[in-house]
This record gives structure tokens, C-alpha cells and sequence, in this order.
């Protein structure tokens, strides 16, 4: 558009002025008229948000015109104006699934509802096939045998009219739940009836009423002192009424009692009561209300409450909307609820999992849920497991290995349990360290008795280490050394550890890698086997095609030449007839018919001679050709079966090798992780050998005077010292490393 036209015809909301004065615009109002409202006061009660949340939900399922298949099943969505007013546009204030919302709530509230077609292409008192442009939902106010009377909002005059239509055109919706929401004595009625009674006394308790009493100091008996005291009460609120402050006077001999409590009853009890039991006869908890229910309590409310009331003006409106031609056709209106709208991400992920797996889904249609735009993948839009292996032919395997190795995940979450293992190892150490262990009568499955007497007559020479001879500055001195060398020495299993894990990563990828290439190689020759066979197919079928040319050119020249042959035996006859007289000829009929007869069964009889001979060797190629054919399959689905197996036991054995090179390597690194621990045991004895040679670090011995001498300042203490070390080894350089490094 140039910028001539753009100036033209551009338009401005502010400047446009679409209604001006002149028009008429018809009665305007504060607040939208076609609105629906409660009656009864159920809009002062929580009825109104029951019905509220009911019609929401309802409102929220699609409501659609399809096109059913023979079986009823959905197929596809009409698109008229009917689907048209039920999903985008019900009428000019209303889009479809308020509409749907008006209706359910007037259903509810009134007991009935009447779905009134507003515009239509072809008049419906005279026609039944007409297509309805616009509709509302009135509320029925007079009933008559073939007539109703609608209260309906009419968009021209901008108010509501009552019109009377007939009961064919209009969808009369009861609602199904009338026995416990609008029965005069319904539980909802006594409900509300118990609400109307709270209410009015909580109006009465919050009036401003003070509720006092007041004792005045004689008695009311006759009238005189009755109308004694009305005058004092009178004076009393005129005091209060007339006050600034509300203060009042009284006689010092009067009292004043205030009723401060308010009057008690059972109607909270009651309305309790009423209320749990409108919720379980509607299907409805206090879950739902707020928001809160559970899967289950969803799919119940949904089944018992919103099924029932859909079901009613679904059918309704196929009953009067609907030919009997257009439902014998296949037309129908049906309701569709999303089941992925009260499913977490997660569950979502797992449900659609089994879905695309199990073929009911594509991953497109799965996309379209997520709210995900269509891949353009061609395998998207394909019905089928993609965790089944595809080959380039576009055919599953028929072994149905599947393409991500079960065994192969197995092992690979096993470097993770190698820490458990290690755990368990340190664990079964404590068990064979324990004491407990060492008593006869203990039984335990990790307790064996043969192992613990050759722990103990190997370690047995060890009995008696410890720091129980050290002093505190001893005892920190062991502790620190024990603790630095088993530092070291876990650091170097777990350096062992990672190096056993890479080299059980590298074989597992050896393992993959070498299925792999055994699946890639399996498929290759199963194409070239099927192509091998394909082309030995088209062969044979050329050839039976080529013999069957043949046979039918040989069949051609022998009807040619029997044709020949007939036609000159016909031409004989033909020219004996042509020189005799008409006397003759009917005196001599009956001999030219006979011959005539005779050449038209020879000639029948040689034509199905030559049909019998050319259907029987059509016959017999044919058949030659399907049994090569099926032949041919049979040796090419044992070839791919024997391929196949050959993989399978390829692939087998390299997870067996794989299995052992593993296996083999855990022991290894158990082998290793023990030599270290009894390396840094026989280590931490040494290094305690020499803590025990330096005097300052042994605990002092007691007198009998009761003081303390040191063990290394008597001969006594010496030999207990020389005795107590005599069993370790000595090593000056070490001593006199550990001692620079721990300051003894």
C-alpha cells in the first residue's frame, strides 16, 4: 500500500469517532446486562462459588462438531458455524467457552437452562438443516406442551425479552444434579436455608446494641413503678444518645449487667454438617475448592460432577442441533478433556515415554502438548518405538537387540558402586577387628572362624601395641603420624582406584565400540543379503514374464493360422452360395447350415483348446515363480537369522571379555588396596618403634610416696622401656625424620 492509501484510509481510534452523535447507540448500563445472576441469594453464599468453580471447569474442556468414523470414533473436527460459536465465537459478547460457562451456571442455578440458536442461515420453524451463526443461554420462564418461554438477552435492544420458540430449536438442558442442588428440600436448600439463620443472627449481634441489664433499687410490680423504671431506662439512653462520649449516669444504688457473650446455638454444628454432605454428594472436597486435590480427588470431581453435566448438554445439543441425516452421516458433539493438564513435568516425561514408546503418540502430537512447535524430523510424525534400532531401509531389527545396551549401562553404573564396595571392604576389616568376633559362641555371616585364627596368628606378635605407654604429647605424636600415613595411603588407593576405573572405561568402550561395528556390519549385509534377494526375484519374475511372452506370441500365430484357415473354408462356402439360384439355396439350407455349425464349434473348440493350453502353462510359470520366490525368502531370512546370531555371539563374547577384563581388574585393585593397608600397618608400627624410643614422649610412672619419677631416670623405668620396645624395629634415619617433622 503507498503512502496515498495508507494516508487514505488510515484510521485512528481517538480522531475515527465510529459512533457519533447522531447515532443511536441504544440504553447503557453500569454493569454488563447479559451477565447471568443468582437467585435465591446463592450469590451471598458460598453456593455461588461452588457453582462458579463447576462451571469454569466444565468450561474448560473443548466442546467440539466431528466427524465420526463407523465405529464412532473421532476422525475429524466439522468446520462449521456451529464448531464455530461452541470454540471461538458464541455470540457478539460472548466468546465459546464463556458461553459454555453461562450455560453450566444457569443450569445450576436455576435447575434448567435453554440453549437458543440467535442466528441462523436458514430459518429453523421451517427447516431442519440449517447452520447456526450465533446462540445464548436464556432461562425457561413458562412451559408449554410444544412451546417454551425464554427470558433471553436480545443484543439489538440491549435488554432482556421473553420469547416463546419451539421446543424443537431450542436445547432444553435439566440439570442432572437437580435432586440434591434444586429440589425444594434438597440438601443445598437446607443449607442455605441454615445460612439465612446465621446470618440474621450475626446481624442481631452486631446491630450496636449494648445488652445490658440494669437492677433498680425497688421492686417492679405495680404499674406506677413500671412506668417509674421505663423512665429511667428512657433517660438512661437519651444520657448515652446525647452524649459526646456515650457516657451516662447512674443512681449509686443501681446496678448495671452487661451481657458480654453472645446467645450459643448448634447452627455452626449443623451448617458443617450440611455442607460436608453437599460436597460428597456433588463429588466435590475442600481439596478441590482451594486448589489443593490430589490426582485421584481431581478424577473423581471430573467423572462424578463435570462428566455427568457435560453429558447432558453435549446430548442435548446433537438431539436438537443435529439432523437425524447428519448423525446418521457420522456427526456428532463431543467433549474433550486434556489428561495432561493435572500431570507434574515429570510425570508428564514418563507418561509420554510410555505412550511413543507403546505407539500411541507421536513425538509431534507429544510436542503439541507440551506446547512445543512440530519438529520437522520424518521420523516425528512416524507411529513407532523409537527405541527400537532403525536400519538405513527404514525396517526394525527383527532381533531386536535394542540400541542402547542394557548390560552395557549395568556396567557402566558399576565404577559408581566400586566406592560401596570399598566401604563394605573397610566395614568386613572393622568386623574382623572387632573382639566380639573373637568369642566362640559369636555367629555372624561375615564371621569365619578359619580366617580370624589366621588373622590372629599372623598379627598375634602385634599384641600389646598401642599408645597406652605414651604420654599426651606421645599419644598426639602417634596420632599424627597414624593419621599422615594413612593419608598416604588412601591417596595411593585411590589413585589405584581411578586408574582401575579407566581402564574398565577404556574396555567398556572397546566393548561398545566393537558391538557397534558388529551391528553396523550385521545390518550391511542383511541390506545386501534382502538386495541380493530382491534382484534374484526381479530375475525370475523377468524371466517367467519373457517365457509368458513367448507362450502368448506362439498362442497369437496359432489362432492366426487356425484363423486363416477358418476364413478359407469359410470363403469356400461362401462362393458355392454365391452361384446357386435362391431355389437352390433352399432346398440345400440345411446342408450349408450344418457345415456352417460344424466351423463354429471347430472354431470353439480350438479356442479354448488354445485358452486351456496357455492358462495351464500360465499356470505352471506362475507357480514355478512363487515357490523360487518364497524359496528365495526362506534362504534370506535364514542368512540374515544366521548373520544376526553371529552378532549376538560377537557381542556376547565381548561383554564376557569385557566381564572379565573388569572382574579381573577389581581384583587387582582388592589385591593392591590390601598390600597397601598391611604396608602401612608394618609402616605405622615402625614409626611407633621409634615414638617409643624417645623417653620425653613415655607416661611417667607413680612412686609409692605417691609422686611421679620418669620412666627413662631409673633402671627399672629402662628395662621396661628397653622390654616394651625390644619388639620393633629400628631404623636412626627415620626416627630423625619424624622427629623433625613432629617436633619430638
Amino acid at each position: 500500500m503507498g503512502l496515498t492509501d495508507r494516508l487514505k484510509h488510515a484510521w485512528n481510534a481517538f480522531q475515527g469517532n465510529p459512533t457519533p452523535a447522531s447515532v443511536n447507540t441504544g440504553p447503557s448500563f453500569f454493569y454488563r446486562p447479559d451477565r447471568p445472576r443468582l437467585s435465591r441469594g446463592n450469590d451471598r453464599s458460598l453456593v455461588a462459588a461452588i457453582f462458579n468453580r463447576i462451571a469454569m471447569d466444565s468450561a474448560a474442556l473443548d466442546i467440539e462438531h466431528v466427524q465420526l468414523d463407523a465405529e464412532k470414533r473421532y476422525i475429524a473436527t466439522i468446520n462449521s458455524g456451529l464448531n464455530n460459536c461452541l470454540t471461538l465465537e458464541a455470540n457478539i459478547d460472548q466468546t465459546g467457552r464463556a458461553f459454555i460457562q453461562d450455560v453450566v451456571f444457569l443450569m445450576l442455578d436455576k435447575g434448567n437452562v435453554a440453549i437458543v440458536p440467535t442466528d441462523t442461515d436458514v430459518s429453523p420453524v421451517h427447516s431442519g438443516g440449517y447452520d447456526i451463526i450465533s446462540m445464548r443461554a436464556g432461562e425457561v420462564v413458562e412451559w408449554y406442551p410444544q412451546f417454551v418461554k425464554v427470558r433471553l438477552y436480545n443484543e439489538k435492544t440491549g435488554q432482556k425479552s421473553e420469547q416463546t420458540f419451539p421446543k424443537k430449536m431450542v436445547g432444553i438442558v435439566e440439570n442432572p444434579l437437580y435432586a440434591t442442588i434444586n429440589e425444594p428440600n434438597s440438601t443445598l436448600q437446607r443449607l442455605m436455608r441454615k445460612l439465612v439463620l446465621i446470618d440474621a443472627v450475626d446481624e442481631e449481634t452486631g446491630s450496636g446494641k449494648l445488652n445490658i441489664i440494669v437492677q433498680l433499687p425497688y421492686i417492679i410490680k405495680t404499674d406506677a413503678r413500671k412506668q417509674q423504671a421505663e423512665s429511667r431506662r428512657k433517660d438512661i439512653e437519651d444520657q448515652l444518645r446525647n452524649s459526646k462520649y456515650g457516657v451516662a449516669y447512674t443512681d449509686g444504688t443501681e446496678k448495671v449487667m452487661q451481657l458480654n457473650r453472645p446467645l450459643e446455638n448448634d447452627l455452626m454444628a449443623q451448617i458443617e454438617y450440611l455442607t460436608n454432605m453437599l460436597y460428597a454428594q456433588l463429588g466435590i472436597t475442600a481439596a478441590v475448592m482451594n486448589g489443593t486435590a490430589s490426582e485421584e480427588e481431581m478424577q473423581n470431581y471430573y467423572s462424578r460432577t463435570i462428566e455427568p453435566i457435560l453429558s447432558a448438554v453435549t446430548d442435548e445439543m446433537k438431539r436438537k442441533f443435529l439432523t437425524k441425516n447428519a448423525r446418521t452421516r457420522g456427526q456428532s458433539i463431543k467433549y474433550f478433556r486434556d489428561p495432561f493438564k493435572l500431570i507434574t513435568i515429570s510425570g508428564i516425561a514418563e507418561i509420554g515415554d510410555t505412550l511413543t514408546r507403546n505407539e500411541v503418540l507421536t513425538s509431534n502430537e507429544l510436542r503439541q502438548i507440551l506446547g512445543l512447535k512440530p519438529s520437522d524430523n520424518p521420523r516425528a510424525d512416524e507411529l513407532v518405538n523409537k527405541n527400537m534400532p532403525v536400519d538405513d531401509l527404514g525396517l526394525q531389527n527383527e532381533a531386536g537387540m535394542p540400541a542402547v545396551n542394557p548390560q552395557a549401562d549395568y556396567e557402566e553404573m558399576g565404577g559408581e558402586l566400586d566406592n560401596v564396595d570399598a566401604q563394605l571392604d573397610e566395614l568386613e576389616n572393622m568386623l574382623t577387628h572387632s573382639q566380639i568376633l573373637a568369642h566362640k559362641q559369636y555367629a555372624s555371616p561375615y564371621y569365619d572362624p578359619q580366617k580370624a585364627h589366621e588373622y590372629y596368628m599372623k598379627n598375634r606378635e602385634l599384641k600389646g601395641r598401642g599408645t597406652s605407654g605414651l604420654n599426651e604429647e606421645g599419644k598426639f605424636t602417634a596420632n599424627a603420624v597414624k593419621e599422615a600415613l594413612y593419608k598416604e595411603r588412601d591417596d595411593k588407593i585411590q589413585s589405584h582406584q581411578n586408574q582401575t576405573n579407566e581402564a574398565i572405561e577404556k574396555s567398556r568402550d572397546q566393548m561398545r565400540s566393537s558391538i557397534e561395528a558388529g551391528n553396523k556390519q550385521t545390518s550391511a549385509t542383511v541390506r545386501s543379503n534382502t538386495n541380493q534377494m530382491n534382484t534374484e526375484i526381479s530375475n525370475n519374475t523377468d524371466q517367467m514374464n519373457s517365457a509368458l511372452e513367448q507362450e502368448r506370441t506362439n498362442v497369437k500365430n496359432r489362432i492366426k493360422a487356425a484363423s486363416r484357415q477358418m476364413s478359407t473354408q469359410i470363403s469356400s462356402l461362401q462362393e458355392q452360395l454365391s452361384k446357386m439360384g435362391p431355389n437352390q439355396r433352399k432346398a440345400r439350407k440345411a446342408e450349408f447350415q450344418a457345415k456352417i455349425d460344424k466351423l463354429r464349434q471347430e472354431n470353439e473348440d480350438q479356442r479354448d483348446e488354445l485358452n486351456a493350453a496357455y492358462s495351464e502353462f500360465s499356470g505352471e510359470k506362475r507357480s514355478e515363480n512363487k515357490k523360487t520366490t518364497a524359496d528365495l525368502r526362506e534362504k534370506n531370512t535364514e542368512k540374515n537369522a544366521a548373520v544376526r546370531e553371529s552378532n549376538k555371539e560377537n557381542a556376547d563374547k565381548d561383554r564376557d571379555k569385557h566381564a572379565k577384563d573388569k572382574s579381573k581388574l577389581k581384583e587387582e585393585h582388592t589385591t593392591k588396596k590390601k598390600d597397601l593397608k598391611e604396608e602401612y600397618d608394618e609402616k605405622y608400627e615402625e614409626e611407633l618403634a621409634k615414638i617409643y624410643q624417645n623417653s620425653n614422649l613415655l607416661k611417667q610412672e607413680k612412686t609409692k610416696s605417691g609422686g611421679s619419677k620418669s620412666s627413662g631416670s631409673t633402671k627399672s623405668s629402662k628395662s621396661s622401656a628397653a622390654k616394651r620396645t625390644s619388639n620393633y624395629k629400628r631404623s636412626g634415619s627415620k626416627v630423625k625424620a619424624i622427629r623433625k617433622k613432629y617436633g619430638v
